[in-house]
C-alpha cells in the first residue's frame, strides 16, 4: 500500500492535512481520483470552489493517527449503542 498526504484550499482556508492510503501499484490518475474524492468529502469551500493538493507520504502523522482512533472508538461506541437499540426493537416485533 502506499500512502498520501493531502489537503485542501479553498476561498477562506485550508483544511487540515488528511491522509488516504491506496493499492502500490495506483495510476496517477487513480491517485487524482482518490484525492478528489478525500475533498469532496471533508468539510469547508464547497461554496466557493477548491483545489485538492496531495504528496506521496511514507506514513501518516503521529498525530492524524491518534485523531483517527479517538474518533473511531468514538464511532464504534456509537454504533455498538445503536445496534443494540435496533435489536431491541427487533426483538418486540
Amino acid at each position: 500500500m502506499a500512502w498520501y498526504r493531502v489537503y485542501k484550499t479553498f476561498r477562506n482556508g485550508k483544511s487540515p492535512i488528511g491522509y488516504f492510503e491506496v493499492p502500490k501499484h495506483t495510476t496517477k490518475s487513480e491517485v487524482e481520483e482518490y484525492a478528489k474524492h478525500w475533498a469532496e468529502h471533508t468539510d469547508g469551500g464547497h461554496n466557493y470552489g477548491w483545489r485538492v493538493y496531495w504528496t506521496r507520504a511514507k506514513k501518516p502523522s503521529k498525530k492524524w493517527l491518534e485523531r483517527k482512533i479517538k474518533s473511531l472508538s468514538t464511532n464504534i461506541g456509537y454504533y455498538k449503542r445503536t445496534l443494540k437499540d435496533y435489536q431491541a426493537i427487533h426483538n418486540k416485533i
